[in-house]
């Protein structure tokens, strides 16, 4: 039974993120067409081609994680959403150059004073 909620709180969460970051993707879109008749702006064509692509595989993998941890660990959207974003972090701190950027905080470095 979970495993069918899992599937439908997949293709809804994908509709709905899908549907909250269309103006993104269509303005991405505008802007490739606008660096396509302009050559001295070749710079934002890579930057839109990254952020479609960014869009294009990272929104099916944030709807993944987060219709699991609504199906399996019974969270609620919010905690959901959050928890996959921190599993991005968790990703991206293994990255070789910019992997120190998204490493987590520790909280423990801030309780010194306990």
């Amino acid at each position: 039974m979970r495993f069918i909620q899992y599937i439908m709180l997949r293709f809804a969460l994908f509709f709905f993120f899908a549907l909250i970051t269309s103006p993104v993707v269509l303005v991405a879109g505008l802007l490739l067409e606008y660096c396509d008749a302009h050559e001295q702006v070749r710079m934002l064509r890579w930057i839109s081609l990254a952020i479609l692509l960014l869009w294009l595989f990272g929104l099916p993998w944030l709807t993944n994680r987060a219709a699991q941890h609504m199906a399996f660990e019974d969270r609620k959207f919010g905690y959901a959403v959050r928890g996959a974003l921190y599993d991005l972090q968790l990703r991206l701190a293994f990255l070789p150059v910019v992997g120190h950027w998204f490493e987590p905080k520790n909280r423990d470095d801030h309780d010194h004073d306990a």
